[in-house]
């Protein structure tokens, strides 16, 4: 066992060694004179500091005591329905007074919430909490705390209480410290609050009629679109509500080609509940996520360039979950659709609606397409198996066909777009100031005997004659009128004229 230095022992050594000897204290004993007093000395400091701020403490945690004493009395002579509080920025707690909700007061932090406490069938009281802050003298921060209940009988009458219990969508666990928010539907006025830790907030002196509740709270999704709690607050009465928050989920999408690698810049479309509709691009791991999902089944489309689109559902069944889906991707085929007349002429700019693969009757991504002026269209990355063709264009005649897809490969349609024989007439008349004629009646004679003399204007002051016969058709205008003016028509053509009377 080591040995125990005796400071009053050494130090009457040290005494009588300098009496006995004239030289004085040696260097060594000078370093070990000093260590000794110092020791002693910083022991005495940090006593009469810590009396220092012990004293301190305790002079501060009676005026925090004092102050919330006070801040109680306050409340206690409101009347019961003055009893609430208000925010130094504005608007009103529930239940709503003129306390403030905090405020600094001789130098200390004063915090007030007051909450309706309800007794199973009515609210009987309110619970009044108070807390004050401050800091000590080493900045560590103290605290007071009390609460009290007042009680009594409101003179509001046709009033009614809701409470909303905000509770986990998978577990039903309560959810503590929620953002609530209740809406009035006749006015949309709004009230406020937090749920307490059983995940309850109660809420008084409603006006009776329906309410609107949602809930928000860090780490879950907000009520989904159309699931609104809707409650009836009866007059003089109580109802309760649930709001069910889910945790977010995810989808991570994994696309490969037929031979397993990972396929980057792959567009994949994700739809699912509540109108949800997004898309996202793969990464060079062929990976993408889509985050921040709501319980349900959810579809997707992958498309990329070159290969065949692949499409399936998934289903997220709970929340704080992360589904993975694997997608792969087989090298398209290609098609060449051709558009000509009967006389061999390109037909320019045709619509082409492209339906498949059988058995499917869909229409493929971006049909229908617009060929070039030259009569031909170029569509790639089909998936293998039969497609439908029809290729359209006014003036003609529309020409269907069917064609082959093969992975890799490329597959040619001719489609023949015969020219329409017939031409059409559009009539507009017009008066001189530029407004329609209004159930104006013109004649129309033309070729094989045509002749209509009972045609009228409509609101827009025109007339509109369909599947004509090729050639000259005078228009009389008035009906009874001995001049006309001609207009020709022509095979797969429409021709517009505008007269002014």
């Amino acid at each position: 066992m080591g040995a125990v230095l005796d400071v009053g022992v050494f130090l009457k050594r040290a005494s009588r060694a300098m009496l006995a000897n004239d030289r004085g204290m040696t260097v060594v004993e000078m370093v070990l004179a000093s260590a000794v007093l110092l020791i002693v000395t910083i022991g005495a400091v940090g006593g009469i500091g810590f009396a220092f701020e012990t004293i301190s403490d305790n002079g501060k945690r009676a005026q925090a005591t004092e102050i919330a004493s006070r801040r109680i009395e306050q409340i206690r002579t409101l009347p019961f329905d003055s009893v609430g509080t208000r925010y130094p920025s504005g608007g009103y707690g529930n239940p709503p007074g003129s306390i403030l909700t905090s405020e600094t007061i001789d130098g200390f932090d004063v915090g007030t919430s007051i909450a309706w406490v309800f007794d199973g069938m009515r609210v009987s009281s309110k619970l009044v909490k108070v807390t004050v802050v401050w800091k000590g003298l080493t900045s560590a921060e103290r605290s007071v705390k009390t609460q009290t209940r007042v009680y009594g009988k409101s003179s509001l009458v046709n009033i009614g209480t809701l409470e909303v219990l905000v509770q986990d969508w998978d577990s039903a666990a309560a959810i503590e410290s929620a953002a609530v928010t209740v809406t009035f539907v006749p006015d949309g006025s709004e009230v406020s609050g937090t749920t307490d830790s059983d995940g309850r907030l109660l809420l008084g002196a409603l006006s009776p009629g329906e309410w609107d509740a949602t809930a928000s709270r860090t780490g879950y999704l907000t009520p989904a679109p159309g699931t609104v709690s809707r409650a009836t607050v009866p007059a003089d009465g109580y109802t309760q509500t649930t709001v069910r928050l889910q945790r977010p989920s995810s989808m991570t999408f994994t696309v490969q080609d037929s031979n397993g690698q990972p396929l980057s810049d792959v567009t994949v479309l994700l739809t699912g509940p509540y109108a949800y509709s997004h898309s996202h691009v793969t990464n060079g791991s062929g990976q993408t996520t889509f985050n921040n999902l709501y319980v349900g089944q959810y579809s997707y489309t992958a498309t990329r360039s070159g290969y065949a689109g692949g499409d399936g559902s998934a289903t997220i069944s709970q929340g704080n979950q992360d589904v993975a889906v694997g997608v792969s991707l087989a090298p398209g085929g290609d098609v060449v659709v051709w558009c000509k007349d009967e006389n061999g002429v390109d037909v320019s700019e045709p619509s082409v609606s492209i339906v498949g693969p059988a058995p499917s009757t869909d229409p493929v991504a971006g049909s229908p397409f617009t060929g070039g002026t030259n009569g031909q269209l170029v569509v790639n990355g089909l998936a293998a198996g039969t497609y439908a063709v029809t290729a359209s264009k006014t003036g003609y005649s529309d020409a269907t066909g069917s064609v082959e897809v093969t992975s890799g490969a490329s597959a040619t349609l001719n489609l023949v777009l015969a020219r329409n024989p017939f031409g059409s007439l559009l009539l507009t008349i017009r008066r001189s100031n530029g407004n329609p004629r209004v159930n104006y009646r013109v004649r129309v004679t033309g070729p094989n005997g045509f002749d209509q003399n009972n045609l009228r204007t409509d609101s827009n002051g025109q007339i509109l004659l369909t599947d004509l016969q090729p050639g000259n058709y005078r228009i009389y205008a008035p009906y009874y009128s001995g001049s006309y003016t001609t207009a020709v028509v022509s095979s797969g053509q429409m021709t517009e004229m505008t007269l002014i009377r």
